[in-house]
Protein backbone atom coordinates (compact mmCIF):
# COMPACT_ATOMS: atom_id res chain seq x y z
CA UNK A 1 0.00 0.00 0.00
CA UNK A 2 2.84 2.43 0.71
CA UNK A 3 4.14 2.10 -2.87
CA UNK A 4 0.66 2.95 -4.21
CA UNK A 5 0.48 5.95 -1.91
CA UNK A 6 4.01 7.08 -2.79
CA UNK A 7 3.93 6.58 -6.58
CA UNK A 8 0.26 7.21 -7.43
CA UNK A 9 -1.63 9.21 -4.83
CA UNK A 10 1.16 11.65 -3.90
CA UNK A 11 1.97 12.70 -7.50
CA UNK A 12 -1.75 13.14 -8.23
CA UNK A 13 -2.14 15.37 -5.19
CA UNK A 14 0.90 17.44 -6.13
CA UNK A 15 -0.28 17.91 -9.73
CA UNK A 16 -3.80 18.81 -8.56
CA UNK A 17 -2.50 21.35 -6.06
CA UNK A 18 -0.16 22.84 -8.68
CA UNK A 19 -2.97 23.14 -11.23
CA UNK A 20 -5.22 24.79 -8.65
CA UNK A 21 -2.50 27.24 -7.65
CA UNK A 22 -1.75 28.05 -11.27
CA UNK A 23 -5.43 28.69 -12.01
CA UNK A 24 -5.71 30.92 -8.95
CA UNK A 25 -2.62 32.93 -9.92
CA UNK A 26 -3.75 33.42 -13.52
CA UNK A 27 -7.19 34.60 -12.42
CA UNK A 28 -5.91 36.83 -9.60
CA UNK A 29 -2.68 38.20 -11.11
CA UNK A 30 -2.97 37.75 -14.88
CA UNK A 31 0.11 39.74 -16.00
CA UNK A 32 2.69 38.32 -13.54
CA UNK A 33 1.30 34.80 -13.91
CA UNK A 34 1.38 34.98 -17.71
CA UNK A 35 4.92 36.38 -17.61
CA UNK A 36 6.00 33.57 -15.29
CA UNK A 37 4.42 30.97 -17.58
CA UNK A 38 6.19 32.52 -20.57
CA UNK A 39 9.57 32.29 -18.80
CA UNK A 40 8.85 28.71 -17.73
CA UNK A 41 7.94 27.78 -21.31
CA UNK A 42 11.13 29.42 -22.55
CA UNK A 43 13.25 27.55 -19.98
CA UNK A 44 11.69 24.20 -20.95
CA UNK A 45 12.24 24.99 -24.63
CA UNK A 46 15.90 25.84 -24.05
CA UNK A 47 16.41 22.64 -22.04
CA UNK A 48 14.76 20.55 -24.77
CA UNK A 49 16.84 22.22 -27.49
CA UNK A 50 20.09 21.63 -25.60
CA UNK A 51 19.18 17.98 -25.01
CA UNK A 52 18.45 17.47 -28.71
CA UNK A 53 21.68 19.24 -29.69
CA UNK A 54 23.69 17.06 -27.30
CA UNK A 55 22.17 13.93 -28.85
CA UNK A 56 22.95 15.19 -32.35
CA UNK A 57 26.55 15.96 -31.39
CA UNK A 58 27.11 12.58 -29.71
CA UNK A 59 25.31 10.68 -32.43
CA UNK A 60 23.69 8.18 -30.04
CA UNK A 61 21.31 7.95 -27.10
CA UNK A 62 19.57 5.47 -24.82
CA UNK A 63 15.80 5.57 -24.42
CA UNK A 64 12.83 3.74 -23.02
CA UNK A 65 10.05 2.14 -25.02
CA UNK A 66 6.86 1.54 -23.08
CA UNK A 67 7.08 0.42 -19.48
CA UNK A 68 9.86 -2.16 -19.58
CA UNK A 69 11.81 -2.06 -22.84
CA UNK A 70 14.99 0.00 -23.33
CA UNK A 71 16.82 0.77 -26.56
CA UNK A 72 20.12 2.10 -27.86
CA UNK A 73 19.87 4.37 -30.92
CA UNK A 74 22.69 5.55 -33.12
CA UNK A 75 22.82 7.90 -36.09
CA UNK A 76 24.29 6.47 -39.27
CA UNK A 77 24.56 9.09 -42.00
CA UNK A 78 21.13 10.76 -41.77
CA UNK A 79 19.19 7.81 -40.36
CA UNK A 80 18.71 6.59 -36.80
CA UNK A 81 19.04 2.87 -36.22
CA UNK A 82 18.41 1.13 -32.95
CA UNK A 83 18.52 -2.10 -30.99
CA UNK A 84 16.17 -3.01 -28.16
CA UNK A 85 16.84 -4.60 -24.80
CA UNK A 86 14.43 -6.28 -22.44
CA UNK A 87 14.00 -4.74 -19.04
CA UNK A 88 11.73 -4.42 -16.08
CA UNK A 89 10.60 -1.35 -14.20
CA UNK A 90 11.27 -1.40 -10.44
CA UNK A 91 10.06 0.51 -7.41
CA UNK A 92 12.73 1.59 -4.98
CA UNK A 93 16.36 2.66 -5.23
CA UNK A 94 16.88 1.16 -8.70
CA UNK A 95 14.47 2.39 -11.36
CA UNK A 96 14.92 -0.33 -13.91
CA UNK A 97 16.56 -3.66 -14.69
CA UNK A 98 18.18 -3.74 -18.13
CA UNK A 99 18.74 -7.21 -19.57
CA UNK A 100 21.80 -7.18 -21.81
CA UNK A 101 22.34 -10.20 -24.08
CA UNK A 102 25.37 -12.37 -23.41
CA UNK A 103 28.17 -12.58 -25.98
CA UNK A 104 26.43 -15.54 -27.64
CA UNK A 105 23.03 -13.85 -27.53
CA UNK A 106 24.54 -10.73 -29.07
CA UNK A 107 25.13 -12.58 -32.35
CA UNK A 108 21.44 -12.15 -33.27
CA UNK A 109 21.81 -8.35 -33.26
CA UNK A 110 21.82 -6.42 -36.55
CA UNK A 111 25.09 -6.57 -38.47
CA UNK A 112 26.06 -2.96 -37.62
CA UNK A 113 25.97 -3.79 -33.87
CA UNK A 114 27.14 -7.40 -33.90
CA UNK A 115 30.85 -6.77 -33.32
CA UNK A 116 30.43 -3.66 -31.14
CA UNK A 117 28.99 -5.19 -27.97
CA UNK A 118 31.59 -3.70 -25.61
CA UNK A 119 31.19 -0.17 -27.00
CA UNK A 120 27.38 -0.26 -26.96
CA UNK A 121 27.17 -1.73 -23.44
CA UNK A 122 29.61 0.92 -22.22
CA UNK A 123 27.44 3.67 -23.72
CA UNK A 124 24.27 2.23 -22.20
CA UNK A 125 25.95 2.13 -18.78
CA UNK A 126 27.21 5.69 -19.31
CA UNK A 127 23.67 6.99 -19.84
CA UNK A 128 22.01 4.70 -17.29
CA UNK A 129 24.19 4.83 -14.18
CA UNK A 130 24.55 1.69 -12.11
CA UNK A 131 23.38 3.57 -9.02
CA UNK A 132 19.88 3.82 -10.54
CA UNK A 133 19.80 0.86 -12.91
CA UNK A 134 20.52 -2.83 -12.45
CA UNK A 135 22.06 -4.91 -15.23
CA UNK A 136 21.46 -8.59 -15.90
CA UNK A 137 22.89 -10.86 -18.58
CA UNK A 138 20.55 -13.10 -20.53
Amino acid sequence: MSAFLRYVITPLLIVSMGAGLLLYLVMTYPLPATTGLAFLTLAVGIYWHRSRRRIEERGWYVGREGRDSMYYAERFHDEWRRIEFDGEMLLGQHRHVIVLPSADGWQVMPSWARHRRTEIVQRVKQDCSESRYLYEAS
